[in-house]
Order: C-alpha cells, then structure tokens, then sequence
C-alpha cells in the first residue's frame, strides 16, 4: 500500500500567510516541523522506503514547498507594507508602475530562495532564520532523493522495469492484476511480495549511508 505523505500534506496550511505577524508565526513553525520532523524523525530503512513510494511526485512537491516558502515571504512582505509604508523604501518610478515592481520582487526571491540567502527580503531575521532551516531541510531531502534514484538505476533490469512499472499504476488494484500478469505471477499479491524485497535491497543500500548523514546532522 502507498505510504501517505505526510511530509507534505503539513505544508497545506502554509500558503495562507496568517504566520506574517510579528507576535506569532505559529503556521511557519508548524510547517517547519512538518518537514523536518515528518521525515528527520523516520529511521534510515523508512526515509528510504518513503522517498521509493513517491518517488514519482516528490521532484514537484519539492519546488512546490519552495514555492510555498516564496509565498510567505511575498506575504511577510505585504504585512509589512501595510502594516508601516514607511519602513518600505520604494522608487518612484517603481510605484508608477506595479508590474515592475511584483517582477523585480519576484526575481529577488526567486534569487535568494535558490541561494538560501534570504537577508534581503525577510526583514525579520527570526523568520529568515526559519526559511532557511526549511530551504536546507529541501535540499537535504533533494540530496536522499537523487542517492535512492541511483541506487534504483542500479537494480538488476527486470527489478527495475517491475518497480517503475509499480510506481506508475499502483493507484489501482486492476493495475497490479495487470502487472502480475506482465510479470507472470500466478497472484497479484506476488507483485508486493516482490517489491517488498526490492525496497528491501534499495535500503540495504542506501541506509548505511544515511546513517551516517545524518548522524552527522544530529551531532
């Protein structure tokens, strides 16, 4: 069975904005620990088993969180706009023309989000401080992500053929029958046995080295 993301269903509730106030910030907290406690918490065998059952949506859920990151930080912004115009210093020339203005900030974001350097557009070090244990916390996630698809190009090519097939119709119980079929097992529940033992080889693999990852990071 597809193991539920919790990881990133914690992120639902961060696109609101309601954290951008300066005396509480409680959705970017629980965002926060949604990522990094989700899936830091796990043991290495379960990162890896996690990072296999959606492997196929996680490259999007990834840009999606950073997206959701750059939407904080275009509402901390805002609030703080509105909150005191004369904290914000803006050309005149800027103010003539608003769509210069969303553009030159949506560049400065998307310039400090990919460089985790968030000085310039987070006022708030407190919260920048946040945004950036959480852009690590992406990257980090990115960095198991591309070791276990390695390690999945590495399987010998019929276990490689079985598990990708699995990734991309496992939504269905037809789908499985279709591939006990492809697969000639007498049963589809052969088809999860078989996966199993795979997830299984994918971890012996890769869980020594996140191991020592992140024995690293907890030290």
């Amino acid at each position: 069975m597809e193991k539920e993301n919790t990881v990133v269903s914690n992120f639902v509730d961060f696109a609101s904005g309601r954290h951008a106030k300066e005396e509480a910030d409680t959705d970017i907290m629980f965002a926060d620990a949604g990522l990094r406690l989700d899936y830091l918490r796990m043991d290495s065998r379960s990162k890896v088993e996690f990072l296999v059952d959606n492997f196929r949506t996680l490259p999007e859920q990834f840009e999606a969180m950073k997206e959701l990151v750059k939407v904080n930080i275009i509402c901390d912004q805002e609030y703080r706009r509105n909150r005191d115009a004369d904290n914000i210093k803006v050309q005149s020339s800027i103010k003539s023309d608003p769509t210069a203005s969303f553009a030159i900030r949506n560049v400065m974001i998307d310039e400090a989000i990919e460089n985790n350097s968030l000085e310039d557009v987070v006022k708030d070090s407190r919260m920048a401080d946040q945004y950036a244990r959480i852009l690590r916390s992406i990257e980090s996630m990115k960095h198991d992500f591309h070791i276990v698809g390695v390690f999945i190009k590495l399987l010998p090519p019929l276990e490689k053929r079985l598990l990708e097939d699995y990734l991309d119709n496992k939504a269905s119980e037809q789908s499985i029958c279709t591939l006990a079929a492809k697969y000639d097992y007498q049963e589809p529940r052969s088809v999860y046995f078989r996966i199993k033992r795979i997830k299984i080889k994918i971890a012996d693999w890769a869980a020594p080295g996140f191991d020592r990852k992140y024995e690293r990071i907890s030290a």
